[in-house]
Formats: structure tokens, C-alpha cells, sequence
């Protein structure tokens, strides 16, 4: 992959480096196997397309065409760097930029017998190989490590909304209770004004979604990392994000109505073919009303309603200390896109 030595970045390959690649569109006419593929339907879009390449420089290509993805340190910050798929070989058309290449179907010798390797290592070198790339719609934004550097977040690119989940969910009331009650006019007969021997509950409307995060280099969630401790705490006991609710706006929705409920990471190998890439899917869980308020079933009516809950005094979420309400504490969840130690 192509480093700048200086900053430990990705930078993208030099013209001279692509002219080395000697890369030429394979199948331009039909009816070759190989001619360019294209389909379009609701929920894919995709595109085939071969290449010969230079036989030497075929895993270049690869990463040419592909992207790669990088950590590195800067002023003592860990920071992501990402090598976008090339404009002209790894996007489908400038018109849609948005179908990139993803993968490497097939590579196989062309254009000549093959030999033997001279450094021994039991490898058949060919004159050229022959490459074919699929292309589909990607969900995500590609972005530059430059925006991300504007921006200030990793959340412009990389991520995407992956579905949500709509209920009504029942809540117990602490404090209430309910009594059989007849109709006027029907008598005080039992069970009129008995109490009911369970507890009360109230209906209240949530929403749980999911987020991800994708191709993600193996150190960036390795045990000990910045984010996995930011997700699940430290043995020295700071607050794991897992359970809190956001102290700042997130997703478009207002601090407090956000809690971090769950993540899945999928460990799956680099398609370079070398290390490995995290995908991880958050879960989150959405209240419009809160994740610390309760309802107060007043039976007179005059005091009914919901109520900030706190072992202390009044704290909204954007304000409020670890351990003092309902949910462990509040944090800033914009952080979960983040491999910085922040």
C-alpha cells in the first residue's frame, strides 16, 4: 500500500505507479465472456468488469481499485486512514459514484505461458494478469481522510443506518397502584374497591436501530484498543459506554433519548488478503421521552405525568453524573466512531 513515510498515512498511487500496473480493459467487445456486466433493481445495483494487469503488479492493482485501510499516529492521536477506491478504475462511472469496487472475483495468467519463479518460491509467473472486478452500490459515503479531518468525525464515511424496529413496550409505574371498580349505579359489591395484587404498567413508544461501521483495521477493536475499552470499560474502572445514554445529539435526536444497547463485531479477512477488517453493527435503543423519566400515576389527577428520576437533584443528560438515575450514566456517543483515545 502506498505510505507517506512522513505521517504514516495512505496516499494515493502516484500516475507513475498506475502506468507501471500496465492496466488495459479486457472483453470491450462481445460476445466476450468478460464483456462489461451491469444490473439494476431495488436493493442492488452492480457492474463486472476484467482487466489485464501487469502479472507483478496485480496485487497493487488490487488495492488500486479496491482501497485499502490504515491506522496511524499523529501527535500521540491514533487516527484512521483510508485509501478510497481510484477514480477511474474503482468507481463505476463519474455519474455514479456510489458503485465502487468491493472485490476480486477472479485473477488468473494471461497473455503468455507461465514460468517458473526465479526467487524459488514454487509461484508460476505469467506475462499478465487477468483481473475481474465487481462493482456494487455501497450504502456508505467515501470520504477522504481530509474531510474526516474537517469534519472532525469518522461517522461521515464508512457508516451506515442498517434498519430499525418499532414497539410499544410496557413499563412498570413504582408507587402505583389500581383498584376494581364498578359502574355508577351497579353497588359496592365486591370487588368494587379492592386493590389489584400486581403491579402497574404504562405503554410507552421506542424505537431500536442499528448503525455500522465497516472495514475497520484489526488493531482499531483488538482487546485494549481505545474503542473496545471505550465500549466495555477498563479494569480501572471508567464507565463502559454500553447502557449510557447520549449526552450530546446524535442520529438527528436530542441528548438523553439515545442509549447505546448493544454491539456486534464480524472479524472477516482483509480482501487484500492480508490482516483483517472489523464490520461492527451498533444497536441502539430511541425513547422520545427519555431514558430517565418515570411516570407519576397521581390518583387525583393534579400531579400525573413524567418525572426526571435522580438520587440527587434535577440533572438532564447532557449534565448528568455516572450512577445517580436510571441508566449508568450519560456519554457523548459520536465518540463509538472514533479510534482515538478521547
Amino acid at each position: 500500500m502506498p505510505v507517506d513515510e512522513d505521517t504514516g498515512k495512505l496516499i494515493p498511487f502516484t500516475s507513475d505507479q498506475i502506468d507501471a500496473m500496465q492496466i488495459r480493459t479486457a472483453g470491450v467487445r462481445p460476445p466476450s465472456p468478460r464483456h462489461l456486466q451491469e444490473t439494476r433493481r431495488i436493493g442492488e445495483n452492480t457492474m463486472r468488469k476484467s482487466f489485464w494487469v501487469k502479472w507483478a503488479e496485480r496485487f497493487n492493482f488490487i488495492e488500486l481499485v479496491c482501497g485499502d485501510q490504515k491506522t496511524y499516529v499523529e501527535s500521540g492521536i491514533t487516527k484512521l486512514s483510508r485509501l478510497l477506491p481510484d477514480e477511474r478504475y474503482g468507481i463505476h462511472h463519474p455519474d455514479y459514484p456510489e458503485i465502487v469496487a468491493t472485490r476480486i472475483d477472479n485473477i488468473e495468467g494471461a497473455n503468455g505461458p507461465g514460468i517458473d519463479s526465479e526467487d524459488d518460491e514454487g509461484i508460476v509467473e505469467y506475462p499478465d494478469a487477468l483481473i475481474d472486478v465487481f462493482y456494487e452500490h455501497v450504502p456508505y459515503d467515501l470520504r477522504t481522510d481530509e474531510d474526516v479531518e474537517l469534519q472532525g468525525s469518522e461517522f461521515i464515511r464508512y457508516t451506515y443506518f442498517g434498519g430499525s424496529n418499532g414497539s410499544a413496550q410496557s413499563i412498570n409505574i413504582p408507587g402505583g397502584a389500581m383498584r376494581y371498580w364498578r359502574e355508577p349505579g351497579d353497588g359496592t359489591a365486591p370487588p368494587h374497591g379492592v386493590p389489584v395484587p400486581y403491579g402497574v404498567s404504562i405503554v410507552r413508544a421506542e424505537e431500536e436501530f442499528t448503525w455500522w461501521w465497516v472495514q475497520l483495521p484489526y488493531e482499531t477493536f483488538e482487546p485494549n484498543s481505545n474503542l473496545y475499552q471505550r465500549i466495555y470499560g477498563t479494569v480501572e474502572g471508567d464507565l463502559p459506554f454500553l447502557g449510557c445514554v447520549n449526552s450530546a445529539p446524535i442520529f438527528d435526536r436530542p441528548h438523553g433519548t439515545v442509549m447505546f444497547a448493544n454491539v456486534i463485531p464480524k472479524l472477516e479477512r482483509a480482501h487484500t488478503g492480508k490482516g483483517r477488517r472489523w464490520s461492527l453493527e451498533y444497536k441502539f435503543a430511541y425513547s422520545a421521552l427519555g431514558w430517565n423519566w418515570l411516570y407519576y400515576p397521581d390518583p387525583s389527577g393534579t400531579n400525573a405525568g413524567w418525572f426526571n428520576v435522580n438520587n440527587k437533584e434535577y440533572q438532564e443528560a447532557d449534565a448528568l453524573e455516572d450512577y445517580r438515575s436510571l441508566v449508568p450514566g450519560a456519554r457523548d456517543l459520536n465518540k463509538l466512531f472514533s479510534v482515538a483515545a478521547v
